[in-house]
């Protein structure tokens, strides 16, 4: 009897996490939208969680500033960052009542290489190297805050 309750135990946190982090996927990009329930007793901020809508929309202008479509002096990112070679980590916060993505690209290479647990895990910049981080706010639709990590 204890093991099967240890085990409903395990399984009940196993489920209450994994909801935690919900993977989106598209041809062109991977990643997990982590909920606002994630950050909550960890971080005095307010947070949100984004919608899919909201990261699609995101992921269509990140698509058009590769295909140096866009070039707004608001949204222009690099064009020598390769995007398709990194995992995304999206969550939500406010910013003086402003919704907020901020967006964690953690490459493919060093997420297989370290069998890292993205899709379960918040990647912290302060544990991995070559990682970019932006703020993406919704109603203006610009990014802001590009943060790179290690060398490129």
């Amino acid at each position: 009897m204890k093991n099967l309750l240890k085990l409903i135990f395990l399984f009940i946190v196993q489920i209450s996490f994994a909801q935690n982090f919900s993977v989106i996927k598209a041809e062109n990009f991977s990643g997990v939208i982590i909920s606002k329930e994630y950050f909550s007793g960890k971080s005095d901020m307010k947070c949100f969680t984004p919608t899919e809508k909201e990261i699609y929309d995101l992921e269509k202008i990140i698509t058009e500033i590769q295909n140096k479509k866009e070039i707004r002096a608001n949204r222009y990112i690099t064009s020598n960052i390769d995007f398709s070679k990194y995992i995304r980590q999206y969550s939500g916060l406010y910013i003086r009542e402003e919704k907020v993505i901020f967006i964690q690209f953690v490459l493919k290479e060093i997420i297989e290489n370290r069998k890292l647990k993205w899709t379960s895990e918040y990647l912290s910049s302060i544990d991995i190297d070559k990682c970019i981080s932006m703020n993406y706010f919704i109603k203006e639709q610009k990014f802001y805050e590009l943060s790179v990590c290690g060398d490129y």
